[in-house]
């Protein structure tokens, strides 16, 4: 997904916080391109603490990484990668049914 679909997801969730940086993130997507391009492998911006389950829309939740690695982590939570959650029902939920602080 481009950044203007991703941003509309986000908006609809919502998944934004007051210090989301369209610039840094807009950076994340232009880092993708040019990684693809030059390494002829497809990249993905990845939601770190996927949306769907209540990451923010937050370029300290956002990282580069292979399609392949991205297809295959789908909407799994890893507390090692560290990430940034919204504030929002679904994070609520989430955590809640996750015992996460």
């Amino acid at each position: 997904k481009n950044f203007l679909e991703q941003k509309r997801r986000a908006l609809k969730i919502p998944a934004l916080l007051p210090t989301t940086d369209d610039g840094l993130i807009k950076k994340l997507y232009k880092q993708r391109a040019e990684m693809s391009k030059k390494r002829g492998e497809e990249y993905h911006v990845d939601h770190i603490i996927p949306l769907s389950i209540g990451g923010a829309h937050h370029q300290d939740n956002m990282r580069v990484i292979t399609a392949k690695e991205n297809l295959e982590k789908r909407d799994k939570y890893i507390p090692e990668l560290g990430g940034v959650w919204a504030d929002n029902d679904l994070a609520r939920e989430y955590k809640k049914k996750h015992n996460i602080k």
